[in-house]
């Protein structure tokens, strides 16, 4: 991390170019977002972490691609700890 509790980290990568020169493009990559998607299991444990998204519009259009890729699994969009939606609810209702 770049600072402490910064949610980026910056990499150094080399670039090259056509013209047999080399040059070092330092980029950062952010590690925190607002909306996360996460694939549960049957006891509520985290199997895999889908996406990380800042924008809701874009974090729930992934939540419900996910849903429908994966229509028998627990599927949750979270935003910090508070859950937004819940594929086992949407099932249940």
């Amino acid at each position: 991390m770049t600072e402490e509790g910064d949610s980026t980290h910056r990499i150094s990568q080399p670039v090259h170019h056509a013209a047999s020169r080399t040059r070092v493009v330092i980029r950062e990559i952010r590690t925190h977002f607002a909306h996360r998607i996460d694939r549960l299991d049957e006891a509520g444990e985290l199997i895999e972490h889908l996406a990380g998204i800042e924008s809701f519009e874009l974090a729930e259009a992934a939540y419900r691609a996910a849903v429908k890729l994966w229509p028998a699994e627990a599927i949750i969009l979270r935003q910090g700890a508070r859950i937004i939606h819940d594929s086992r609810r949407t099932r249940l209702a």
